[in-house]
């Protein structure tokens, strides 16, 4: 077992909140894993699965041992809008990390909430990321799923600030807890280094470059 943990999070406006889940999960890490965690957070709010992309494709070297990709939420206009992109650009997220960091470990937490327009394509989106398990060794968290399945119904309606955040800081630290119960079982065994499979998807975006429109 690790005493020590390198992770870098890409994520939206849930994963920089300043008593956010990120805290409770890095302090229960901590206090119930045993596990001290160094955290490269890259989130910016108000963005999507493109930002982060964009990000890792920018990054000089991936050397942390731990990814945490959180734009369930964000992504639903740019999955509603064009599905096929969207996909994409999740897989190469995963298929750069894996490719530039053998045996990385990536944990995707499925977020909540917008409103009753999109459920469908939450649905969808969601059912992706589980697809995406069965290809690659990533962990996929169903987060609003374990929250409807713990707390009582007016309980999960109360766990949210708004159509896109949880309500800090009581629900936020069940969600750090959970993810660290989560990342604590993967690391009891060995990590899976595997050759990055073919993709799944119509675009490849591996070997997208970043534009800077100022010097077109």
């Amino acid at each position: 077992m690790v005493d020590s943990l390198a992770i870098t999070v890409i994520g939206g406006s849930n994963s920089v909140m300043r008593k956010g889940y990120l805290k409770a999960f890095a302090n229960a890490m901590r206090d119930a894993h045993g596990v001290d965690v160094k955290m490269n957070n890259l989130s910016v709010g108000a963005n999507t699965s493109a930002f982060g992309l964009s990000t890792i494709l920018e990054m000089d070297d991936l050397t942390d041992e731990l990814y945490i990709i959180e734009f369930g939420i964000n992504d639903y206009v740019f999955a509603h809008r064009n599905w096929n992109l969207y996909t994409s650009t999740i897989e190469s997220m995963i298929r750069i990390i894996l490719s530039r960091k053998a045996g990385a470990r990536i944990f995707i937490p499925l977020f909540g909430r917008r409103g009753h327009e999109t459920v469908e394509t939450k649905k969808k989106m969601n059912e992706f990321h589980f697809h995406l398990e069965t290809i690659y060794p990533i962990k996929v968290i169903p987060v609003d799923q374990y929250l409807l399945n713990s707390l009582k119904e007016d309980e999960f309606n109360a766990a949210y600030s708004d159509n896109a955040h949880y309500r800090l800081h009581l629900v936020t630290s069940l969600i750090g807890q959970m993810i660290a119960n989560f990342v604590s079982n993967s690391l009891q065994g060995p990590r899976d280094i595997v050759s990055v499979p073919v993709r799944s998807t119509p675009v490849d975006l591996d070997g997208a470059k970043i534009c800077d429109l100022r010097s077109l």
